[in-house]
């Protein structure tokens, strides 16, 4: 009896020496592994890849396939990588490691490559392309011994090559208007300024009416104005024609905002904060539309039609501190923001010909129907992009029936 106790609690000891060791092992691989967010997510113009980059790294998913494309890893993990699609959605400029490369997604192939800017005397802090692809803008932060003092190299959109330079703006990030007329700058925090990049003369103008840190800033898609997303939750629209007094909207939170993003019919934008959640607000109320039950998002883009919203949390890293770039598909998060048939219906009428005879839904009697039209669309009859959009509107409107 004696020695039956003996060797069960033998096995007993053991089995806890086992499983402490377990532990141990289990413990030690989460200390050496840990997270890195996904500051900045962007849909291509086109609809088919989503690209997103953090500090460290830059990736890009295609959405069809559902499968990443693209993997660059770089070598400094301490600043953030910056990326930007060109007009058609094929190319992708990436800066990081004070480094501009341009990437040809559909082929994975380097494009374009700036080792010649590749020094400590240069700090890339900015990467904006114009809507028309003819213009690349790169910014640069020079250090010097006394002063910070900055250019921003204005390239050719198709050859890379620097056409113009404009000097002493200090620019940390910038935004480009969609009709190329105003550039959009700001730095650690004051209120941007704009610059007119078709008349050098006009002095840049400053925004009054509200005073704050700026965190986020973005043009809508007419150009005609222009929302900054501030360190106390507040968003400010200003309209180009009066900026003396901004229209304020309350984003719900008194979080910092972290980024700002125009649908394409520029009446709602979202934003992402630093309590995590996804808001999208009607631009001239500032109703609130969605609210992300989740607290996992940094950055948040429309989709090209303004029918879904995409945003990621973060990606876990190696016992090396590498971004496992080949989980971005599981990471990503899909919304339909606004499941209305006037959604449905404006979507339809920025992408459907009259010729091919799908009519807008009257009532959602109508939608399985439309569905089945849509569905039978060739590319031919409808921008990939487009048909996705309004696939993801009618079912979501038919799941929350």
């Amino acid at each position: 009896m004696l020695q039956r106790i003996s060797r069960n609690l033998k096995q007993y000891l053991l089995g806890l020496s086992v499983l402490g060791l377990l532990m141990m092992i289990v413990q030690l691989v989460y200390a050496q592994s840990s997270i890195t967010l996904i500051e900045r997510v962007t849909w291509s113009p086109d609809g088919r890849y989503i690209a997103l980059s953090g500090f460290g790294f830059t990736g890009v998913v295609d959405v069809y396939e559902n499968q990443v494309v693209l993997q660059l890893i770089h070598r400094n993990y301490e600043t953030e990588a910056q990326h930007v699609w060109d007009a058609r959605g094929t190319k992708l400029a990436v800066a990081a490691d004070n480094v501009l490369q341009v990437w040809d997604i559909n082929r994975n192939e380097l494009l374009y490559s700036s080792h010649e800017e590749n020094t400590a005397l240069f700090t890339l802090t900015g990467l904006e392309w114009s809507a028309d692809g003819r213009l690349l803008l790169t910014a640069y932060i020079l250090p010097t011994t006394s002063v910070s003092s900055s250019v921003i190299y204005v390239r050719n959109g198709e050859t890379y090559r620097v056409i113009e330079r404009i000097e002493n703006i200090p620019t940390g990030r910038m935004v480009l208007s969609y009709d190329n007329v105003y550039l959009a700058v700001s730095y650690a925090g004051p209120e941007p300024i704009l610059i007119n990049l078709e008349n050098p003369n006009i002095a840049p103008l400053t925004l009054e009416g509200y005073e704050g840190r700026t965190v986020a800033f973005a043009w809508n898609r007419s150009s005609t104005e222009f929302a900054v997303g501030y360190a106390d939750g507040k968003i400010a629209i200003w309209n180009i024609t009066d900026l003396s007094q901004p229209r304020l909207l309350d984003s719900g939170t008194a979080d910092v905002v972290r980024s700002v993003n125009w649908n394409p019919t520029n009446d709602q934008i979202v934003i992402t904060s630093n309590d995590g959640r996804v808001r999208v607000l009607n631009t001239k109320t500032g109703a609130l539309i969605y609210e992300s039950p989740t607290r996992v998002a940094v950055s948040a883009d429309f989709s090209p039609y303004g029918g879904q919203i995409v945003f990621g949390g973060h990606l876990i890293t190696g016992v090396d501190q590498t971004p496992q770039l080949s989980s971005i598909p599981n990471v990503l998060q899909f919304v339909v923001p606004d499941p209305s048939l006037d959604r449905l219906n404006t979507i339809a009428e920025s992408c459907l010909a009259p010729e091919i005879g799908v009519a807008s839904v009257s009532d959602d009697t109508r939608l399985p129907e439309f569905v089945t039209a849509i569905e039978a669309l060739s590319d031919d009859q409808i921008p990939p992009g487009c048909k996705a959009d309004l696939l993801a509107v009618a079912q979501a409107i038919q799941a929350t029936e």
